[in-house]
């Protein structure tokens, strides 16, 4: 899952990738840590998209997941659903990066997320999930015009 920032107080930007295990070492929360303290960015300035990718419904995982978050002492009550049908585990990613984001500072104002469900949506967006690793793939990016 792409995440992009801006810190327009110190034009510093960054690009995530946030999939389950970056969830689960909260790499959202540590980059804007990281732009604050090594470039001095005020996370409440701070402006982050939450690009497509796959949607909660769609991402269903083994138990490895939760319990991955759990050992790292993440409350997952908030992004965790169990499928009542299927008995399986559904994590929303969106949602853990949306929370890390805001304990780490940045405003919910500031914090776009989009609604796209890439495994979902089969004509707008490729998925390696469910065309397998072959597929084609997409690309998201963020720069600074001088």
């Amino acid at each position: 899952m792409p995440i992009l920032l801006y810190a327009p107080d110190k034009r510093v930007i960054a690009a995530i990738h946030a999939g389950w295990r970056s969830s689960v070492m909260q790499i959202a929360r540590a980059t804007v840590r990281f732009m604050a303290d090594q470039f001095g960015c005020e996370p409440r300035l701070m402006l982050a998209g939450i690009a497509p990718s796959i949607g909660w419904e769609a991402f269903e995982v083994g138990e490895e997941v939760p319990q991955a978050f759990l050992r790292a002492g993440i409350n997952i009550s908030l992004f965790h659903r169990i499928n009542p049908a299927s008995g399986k585990s559904h994590i929303d990613l969106k949602n853990a990066n949306y929370l890390q984001l805001r304990s780490a500072g940045l405003l919910s104002e500031n914090i776009q997320s989009s609604d796209a469900c890439t495994f979902s949506d089969e004509d707008l967006f490729a998925s390696a999930r469910r065309q397998g690793a072959d597929c084609p793939r997409m690309i998201s990016g963020i720069m600074l015009k001088a």
